[in-house]
């Protein structure tokens, strides 16, 4: 008997029967346009094997060599990794062979992108999910967040704000948890490192103050006034004081991004609405402490998170974060501080600016950690080193 499908229907596919409507697994056409569209190649990461795919927007891929079962038996964990498609196995030459289905699979040597085992055989799924209508920015996560009671939303960038003096590049981190961390004490107007914690208002632009350079390290709170008076926000005037006003490596578009103010962080973090009631959560990804920022159309059916407190309450690995990620989740690591070239509370502490002055010896910004969360902190000097998170506006 044969029913002529050539796609498993969504009550047979793993990724919908399991995730729910939104995902299913990938057809084999899809496969082969992975395998052609990226550079790709056997690797390791965190000590696992597999194979790794990067696009030339640097956004990547990583599938674990997992082995497979057959029966009984687990084999070749580490050094195979096998992945269903969607796809039956079909024979234009002769008859249809229904017992069959197409995969890709790899060793650290060869990459078969068109195979066709038994479908009792065990193997992996890695779920897709259909691109949102409205196409993401460069450089953004996809999720939306809600900023203020007229319900206007942004997305945020892809990681923290990094800079490097030797080039005077600015650039988003490549993966949410990163931070340079102990690096930042290298500050300097030659250093060829990164560097991504930054006294406020140090946009690089000559808008008024003493120190407008991201390399500034002077502890005088007065070189840091925005446009040369404490009275204003980095967002007034010409504009210039905010760091989202650089051309970003990375980030698409010039001048595209932008510093939340004091309101947009206090009303993301306590007062929007959300699908699931939940606005954040501690967590630990990939060995980083910070705090994950959920978006508006959260649905708790695609990870559960715990809401207790405390970094430990959530420990996840890469490719759990994956799927939180690909729902629009947000990853504000815990990146420390620095005062002057000393940097400390590294991996413990997170400390991020708004485009808000509180007085004129602070501005306002996001306090985090393990016991605490202030979305509208007011100890921030303006002389402090500290993480910078951009946004952009949903159009």
């Amino acid at each position: 008997f044969t029913d002529e499908l050539t796609v498993l229907l969504p009550e047979d596919d793993a990724a919908t029967a399991n995730w729910g409507n939104e995902w299913r697994m990938p057809t084999k056409e899809e496969w082969l346009e992975l395998y052609q569209n990226t550079t790709n190649s056997w690797t390791t990461q965190n000590g696992v094997n597999g194979w790794l795919y990067t696009a030339e927007n640097g956004n990547s891929i990583f599938l674990p060599a997992a082995g497979h079962h057959t029966g009984d038996y687990y084999l070749l964990s580490g050094s195979w990794g096998i992945y269903w498609s969607s796809s039956l196995y079909t024979n234009p030459n002769t008859s249809d062979y229904p017992y069959c289905a197409w995969n890709v699979n790899f060793y650290s040597d060869q990459y078969n992108a068109y195979d066709a085992p038994h479908r009792e055989y065990g193997q992996s799924v890695r779920p897709v999910r259909s691109a949102p209508q409205n196409n993401t920015p460069t450089g953004a996560i996809n999720g939306k967040f809600t900023i203020n009671a007229n319900g206007d939303q942004v997305y945020f960038s892809q990681g923290n704000l990094q800079y490097q003096a030797s080039t005077n590049t600015w650039r988003f981190a490549e993966n949410q948890w990163d931070y340079v961390g102990d690096g930042n004490a290298n500050i300097s107007q030659t250093y060829d490192g990164w560097i991504d914690l930054f006294g406020w208002g140090t946009s690089g632009y000559n808008h008024g103050a003493v120190c407008y350079q991201p390399w500034s390290s002077i502890n005088t709170i007065v070189y840091y006034y925005a446009y040369g008076s404490y009275t204003y926000n980095l967002y007034d005037q010409t504009g210039q004081a905010d760091w989202g006003y650089n051309v970003i490596s990375n980030g698409g578009d010039y001048a595209s991004w932008r510093t939340l103010t004091q309101p947009e962080w206090d009303y993301m973090f306590n007062t929007r609405n959300t699908s699931s009631g939940i606005r954040y959560v501690k967590a630990n990804v990939n060995g980083v402490n910070g705090v994950i920022l959920l978006p508006d159309d959260w649905n708790n059916n695609v990870y559960y998170l715990s809401t207790s407190y405390g970094f430990n309450s959530n420990v996840l690995t890469i490719s759990q974060w994956v799927i939180i990620e690909s729902a629009g989740a947000v990853f504000l690591p815990a990146a420390g501080c620095r005062s002057a070239t000393s940097v400390g509370n590294v991996g413990s502490y997170g400390y991020y600016w708004s485009a808000t002055y509180y007085d004129s010896d602070n501005a306002y910004d996001v306090y985090i950690n393990d016991n605490s969360l202030i979305a509208n902190d007011i100890l921030g000097r303006r002389f402090y080193g500290q993480s910078v998170r951009l946004v952009r506006d949903v159009e």
